[in-house]
């Protein structure tokens, strides 16, 4: 049995400098800014033996922010059509 099929988050944003500054302030963290597949990234904090998933905020072409959420990724072994 997998304990933690989600392990990742993506949260879409327009102003990566205000954003930023906004969540290492709520958080208390230092997030680190990176380029990823052309895209605008800044990734949370992760340590493998604490609980819990890693996520990013994340500006590009194919991130809009809006009332519809954010990306969540989840790992599994396969996908079937059962």
């Amino acid at each position: 049995m997998m304990q933690n099929p989600m392990t990742y988050l993506e949260i879409p944003v327009k102003d990566m400098g205000r954003a930023i500054e906004f969540y290492e302030a709520v958080f208390a963290v230092a997030l680190d800014r990176v380029q990823i597949d052309g895209h605008d990234m800044a990734l949370f904090p992760f340590d493998e033996k604490r609980q819990g998933i890693s996520g990013a905020l994340a500006k590009g072409h194919s991130y809009t922010p809006s009332r519809g959420g954010l990306r969540v990724y989840f790992s599994v072994q396969s996908i079937v059509k059962l």
